[in-house]
């Protein structure tokens, strides 16, 4: 099975659509979501799938002493995907 190539972002929301910076000022939609009240949440989490993706996988590339560091590189990038996923800033 072959792996498909997401759009790698970054992404950010747009209103009621969560686009891809392709150039600055230029953005492109990846999709639109329905005007409901959960709709700016389900934007924010879909704009932080990329960032989500890498700290995962820069948590399980590391030895287990980083894991103990809560202040470590992979800590600080999961804590900043999770605040763009939920709206924090």
């Amino acid at each position: 099975m072959s792996e498909s190539k997401h759009t790698r972002g970054p992404w950010e929301t747009c209103g009621t659509w969560v686009c891809e910076e392709n150039d600055p000022g230029h953005n492109i939609g990846i999709c639109i979501l329905e005007p409901r009240p959960e709709t700016l949440a389900n934007a924010r989490l879909i704009a932080a799938a990329p960032d989500l993706l890498e700290a995962l996988e820069s948590l399980l590339s590391t030895d287990g002493s980083q894991l103990m560091e809560s202040e470590s590189k992979p800590w600080q990038q999961a804590r900043a995907a999770i605040a763009k996923a939920v709206g924090n800033p």
